[in-house]
């Protein structure tokens, strides 16, 4: 977020502006107007509603009915300092239990823990599960902040999870003693789908297409923002057509791979749920089948660049950006056992 608002500050032509609470949107055909909660008002030529899963550009102007569903799962984590007392005896102990040079993905029954250094001195791990947890009474951000404000219930309920006697790793229970700074927050989805823009509207990112995190959330929020400047550009270059047919170039290119992604979610939401034994096991069996299945696409996907790739919308065939939800004829067979033993394990 400080890189971004960085690059804003470097275009002497951006105006930034904090603390506005947008009370309503209206459009007209040549202009979009916002109202503000202080009566003061804004006009353009287009509004990219870029802000987050309780959108206020989708749930007051371009489709009010599609409200966010809590996915089951929520996303605790914190961070595990080692340069604090770098020299004492704990901190040495913890250095020589990490079980990773730099990321490690661990699946457990109750969940997926994520542990990874996240900047160039290492001198910080972050923490991280995605785990299972009932809806609350009060479903809402100020419910989930009053849950996530007890940083002692989110870091017992990782312990609880993760620092068992039967995790793959002995590093892991002390890395969760260590981490401090606990933070929890629900993961809400949106319905696949829905509609993106209106006349002079277009909804980015988690707006329009919130889902559960699948690794690369980040990534195709800012891959949306270039691919639509891109298109937006290219239609001001031919002329003719105007924001309609630039809104229609860039959902013919995004919206199968957006699909994907959607897909891809889904799987990771199933991963996480909590699991007996038996069903873990057999979670443990398909899982590696899956990812190499499914790894060519995936890697197509990773690897494209969207500042350079073709602007031309071309028919959905089997280069549709859809991966293929299907594993080999040994998996399936597994697969099947998997969930006659699960039911047969609950």
């Amino acid at each position: 977020m400080k890189a971004l608002v960085e690059a804003v500050h470097r275009c002497p032509n951006i105006t930034f502006h904090c603390g506005k609470r947008t009370t309503s949107i209206s459009e007209s055909s040549s202009s979009v107007t916002l109202t503000f909660s202080d009566g003061s008002t804004a006009h353009g030529d287009l509004l990219l509603g870029c802000d987050g899963i309780h959108s206020v550009a989708r749930t007051l102007h371009v489709e009010p009915s599609r409200q966010e569903i809590y996915s089951g799962i929520a996303n605790a984590f914190g961070f595990a300092s080692l340069t604090a007392d770098a020299s004492s005896t704990d901190t040495c102990s913890l250095r020589s239990k990490l079980h990773f040079n730099s990321t490690a993905i661990n699946f457990a029954r109750r969940g997926m823990l994520l542990t990874s250094y996240y900047e160039p001195s290492k001198s910080s791990i972050y923490v991280g599960g995605l785990l299972e947890i009932p809806t609350i009474a009060e479903n809402n951000r100020n419910g989930w902040k009053a849950l996530g404000a007890d940083q002692a219930a989110t870091k017992a309920a990782m312990a609880v999870r993760f620092a068992t006697p039967d995790v793959a790793h002995a590093g892991i229970p002390p890395l969760i003693a260590a981490a401090t700074d606990w933070f929890l927050w629900p993961v809400f989805t949106l319905p696949a789908g829905g509609k993106w823009c209106t006349g002079r509207t277009m909804l980015l990112g988690d707006a329009a297409h919130a889902m559960p995190p699948q690794g690369e959330a980040t990534g195709i929020v800012l891959e949306d923002t270039v691919l639509f400047a891109r298109c937006v550009a290219l239609q001001q270059e031919r002329g003719g057509g105007g924001l309609v047919e630039a809104f229609a170039r860039y959902e013919g290119l995004r919206r199968t791979r957006i699909e994907a992604a959607f897909g891809e979610s889904l799987a990771v939401v199933k991963t996480v749920k909590d699991a007996g034994a038996v069903g873990h096991r057999i979670k443990c069996l398909i899982v590696p089948w899956f990812l190499w299945w499914t790894r060519a696409k995936r890697e197509r996907h990773f690897v494209e660049d969207v500042t350079t790739c073709s602007l031309e919308v071309v028919g959905n065939g089997d280069e549709d950006g859809r991966l293929p939800f299907i594993v080999p004829a040994a998996a399936a067979g597994v697969a099947v056992l998997g969930v006659l033993l699960l039911v047969w394990n609950s």
